[in-house]
């Protein structure tokens, strides 16, 4: 009975709270002092026997918290969304989804969050650690980590443990190796590729042979892209097409990546051709057409 007294009144003092948050400037010290009270022991002690309840209390909060202010609010303050989210996990551990979105809300810059992602990736590594068999929460750490903090080094660590999960789709492997080529770290990248050339599964092999054939576009790319910086340095222009270096007598022929498609030249920049089944639109961008020289 003191339990469903406690809950009662937990969830009055909420709906009280809310309407303190909805006033800009009024109140927020006041409860943000008010969540730090109610916070750890003392939370799951208030809602004993009733845990689950008050995470999904707390969650609604946090979530009407964040839109409120992402919609109304003329200066965006998200003060509230990491001890909203804490008491969530606290009472209940496994909530993935608050997790999940929780990193979002705080990792984000102003005005869609509250830039704080190392908070984040600690969140969703709490979370990981909570629930260590939820591959969702291994890819947003190796994505928070890559995209917000660099740690490219960290991220395809993530990704590879997490590929071994059960229910782990195998593309998660194929990200890792794909965060590693962008990150620079061709090798690592390599080493991935070719381990998924041996898969059982036949799109899995033929990804991966297919990647590093890409990888050894790049190649081709960066040693064609000094060629294009020597020309421009002895000629104090860029080349309109690589028939231009050839007759420089720089290039015998037009460098071609694995498949055979020429690469793409343009304003002195070289890269996998968009034409090519090797480009990538998440690596290449949008990518270089195989600019034609229109001269006879």
């Amino acid at each position: 009975m003191k339990s469903i007294v406690a809950l009662v009144i937990a969830v009055t003092g909420m709906v009280a709270s809310q309407r303190t948050m909805e006033v800009r400037y009024r109140g927020l010290d006041y409860e943000k002092s008010r969540l730090a009270s109610w916070s750890g022991p003392r939370l799951r002690h208030l809602f004993a026997g009733f845990e689950l309840a008050g995470a999904d209390l707390y969650w609604l909060q946090a979530v009407q918290y964040y839109g409120g202010q992402r919609a109304f609010a003329a200066i965006k303050e998200f003060d509230l969304v990491e001890p909203l989210v804490e008491n969530v996990v606290t009472l209940d551990p496994r909530f993935a989804v608050s997790y999940q979105l929780g990193a979002v809300f705080l990792a984000e810059p102003p005005p869609v969050g509250l830039n704080r992602p190392e908070t984040a990736v600690r969140l969703l590594e709490r979370g990981i650690g909570a629930i260590p068999d939820n591959w969702f929460l291994h890819r947003d750490a190796a994505l928070f980590r890559f995209e917000y903090l660099g740690d490219s080094a960290g991220a395809v660590a993530r990704l590879r443990a997490s590929a071994s999960l059960p229910g782990a789709p195998a593309w998660l492997s194929s990200l890792s190796a794909d965060l590693a080529t962008k990150a620079g770290n061709v090798d690592g990248a390599r080493e991935i590729w070719r381990s998924l050339a041996s898969s059982d599964l036949q799109f899995v092999r033929e990804n991966a042979q297919r990647s590093l054939m890409r990888l050894d576009a790049l190649a081709l790319v960066a040693a064609a892209q000094k060629v294009v910086d020597r020309y421009r340095e002895q000629t104090g222009s860029v080349p309109a097409a690589w028939r231009d270096l050839v007759a420089a007598g720089l290039l015998r022929e037009a460098p071609r990546d694995q498949l055979g498609t020429e690469l793409g030249l343009m304003d002195g920049r070289v890269a996998v051709s968009k034409a090519s089944p090797l480009w990538r639109p998440n690596l290449d961008g949008a990518g270089l057409p195989q600019k034609q020289d229109a001269r006879p």
